[in-house]
């Protein structure tokens, strides 16, 4: 089990398995079906949150490239477009419904990384 926590200095931490780990040091993939109409509102404000607590993120190179006129994504943002590996990431983040959740299973399956879907 995992959750996010603030402690006293406003700096925040994911618990994972009795660790506690800074958002800092989390590296994350963003997953997202590239669409005409993407929610750009909604992923601005995800990748601006992630911006703000100083996450490093690598998205989907066909997701990066529908939002990439709408979001602004810092200059170190890396892309995937194929199965990443054990130690790449912590999770992999599923931006939209089921569908969207089941493509993304084969980018993280053989490497057991822990998926989030935020539909």
């Amino acid at each position: 089990m995992s959750y996010i926590s603030p402690n006293s200095h406003n700096s925040y931490f994911i618990t994972y398995h009795c660790f506690l780990l800074p958002l800092s040091l989390m590296r994350i993939a963003i997953y997202g079906r590239p669409s005409q109409s993407n929610r750009c509102d909604e992923a601005k404000q995800i990748f601006s949150q992630l911006n703000q607590l100083g996450i490093e993120y690598t998205v989907h190179q066909a997701y990066y490239n529908s939002l990439k006129k709408f979001v602004e994504f810092p200059e170190k943002c890396t892309t995937f477009s194929t199965e990443l590996t054990e130690k790449s990431v912590d999770y992999l983040v599923s931006i939209g419904g089921d569908g969207t959740f089941l493509e993304s299973l084969p980018y993280i399956v053989k490497a057991g990384i822990p998926i989030l879907g935020i539909n």
